[in-house]
């Protein structure tokens, strides 16, 4: 996410509607504050107005997307669905999204209110160095259903809890929680941090001393803040939610905001040291999680393939000669959808299924062909290299 600045009334991104095509939009429609009215006519007054609420915010979708997009209306949670993508598409990113946001509001953010929520989701992305964005109060893009979309929406309903508490956070705090639910699941209501590859390439860093110390890290301002500083601070509170302690550390913080806006004191309290011994702890820490999983690397188990990340998918973008995956019938174009009933939707979901299969192993693979669904089974292939891809692009292999 770009983030340059923040009040308690606006935080500005890079502007990044004109790159947009295809677009998926869910809008969660604010409550009502009711009518002076009781029984069934107060409920019936609040509906019709949150119904209304949501038929101008279609019209104003109209408007901008011309007639490009299909929408759906669920007047019980206030939930727009106007996208280009397929039913079964629509279907996923609605419940993705419902299940995120009360999960989040069930469990660190119970101050936040069903405020007004846009997503939008193109099925292309044409800016790949920057795959989502949030702009208060209510509005977040994002590249993907999954990883990115978690991000950002966790963006959303954090700010709505602060506004409830009348509180700014650091970015740090802000950065940390969306990327520490990049990396989760969402089950039976809540939302849980998963340990990935991508912890590697922290450990990397930090096994490298290019540690940022956290009495900095914390007194970091929007302006200051840079990509350098996402990993560390979603390990930071990696390392609290994998202790038990984040739950804590939240409730502390929030209650003692005016105190101190930082977070150390709350860090401190849950911790029960001073920040110092804090950082040496969670550095040795980090530092001692064995691998998630390799990093990609010739020699590795390989489908022959390299991918675009696409809206609900991984779309293939060029095919090794003879590979795996062009010996198993797929072509440049096909979106990947699931490997072995794993849902793919970006890399992060694609590595550690390959990667945890022998080579040799054989895979039942749904792609999308056009407005087809297809199956298909390939082997695992060693350390096969697919083409580099074009430069205007970013690829990831498999």
């Amino acid at each position: 996410m770009t983030v340059t600045a923040m009040t308690p009334a606006i935080l500005t991104s890079v502007p990044c509607a004109a790159l947009l095509q295809a677009l998926l939009v869910v809008t969660l429609v604010s409550g009502c504050a009711p009518a002076p009215l009781t029984g069934g006519e107060a409920a019936t007054d609040r509906n019709q107005h949150r119904h209304e609420q949501m038929q101008a915010a279609v019209d104003k979708l109209r408007r901008k997307h011309k007639e490009t997009l299909t929408y759906d209306l669920d007047d019980e949670r206030g939930l727009i669905l106007a996208t280009a993508l397929d039913e079964r598409g629509r279907r996923e990113a609605r419940e993705r999204v419902v299940a995120l946001v009360e999960a989040l509001r069930g469990g660190l953010f119970r101050q936040a209110t069903n405020r007004l929520l846009t997503v939008v989701i193109p099925a292309r992305w044409a800016n790949p160095r920057v795959t989502g964005h949030f702009y208060p109060p209510a509005y977040v893009d994002a590249a993907n259903i999954g990883s990115t979309l978690r991000h950002e929406i966790t963006h959303a309903v954090h700010y709505a809890d602060q506004r409830a508490r009348g509180q700014e956070h650091p970015v740090w705090l802000m950065e940390g929680l969306a990327r520490l639910h990049e990396d989760a699941t969402v089950a039976d209501g809540v939302v849980t941090p998963c340990l990935t590859h991508r912890m590697v390439e922290l450990q990397a860093e930090l096994a490298a001393g290019r540690i940022h110390p956290f009495p900095v890290l914390l007194a970091l301002e929007h302006r200051a803040f840079t990509s350098r500083h996402y990993a560390q601070a979603g390990g930071m509170l990696l390392y609290l939610s994998m202790n038990g302690h984040l739950q804590r550390f939240y409730d502390l913080y929030t209650a003692g905001h005016a105190q101190d806006a930082s977070g150390r004191v709350a860090l401190e309290a849950v911790c029960g040291k001073p920040l110092a011994e804090i950082q040496q702890d969670w550095l040795a820490w980090a530092l001692a999680l064995p691998p998630a999983l390799p990093l990609p690397n010739d020699g590795r188990p390989s489908l022959g393939a390299s991918f675009i990340p696409f809206a609900d998918g991984m779309r293939i973008d060029q095919l090794a000669a003879a590979g795996p995956a062009a010996q198993a019938g797929l072509l440049a174009g096909d979106v990947l959808i699931t490997v072995d009933g794993v849902r793919i939707i970006t890399e992060d979901d694609l590595i550690p299924v390959v990667f945890t299969h022998p080579i040799g192993a054989s895979l039942t693979l749904e792609f999308r062909r056009g407005g087809s669904y297809l199956t298909t089974r390939v082997t695992i292939g060693r350390g096969i290299t697919a083409p580099a891809p074009p430069a205007a692009e970013e690829a990831t292999a498999d």
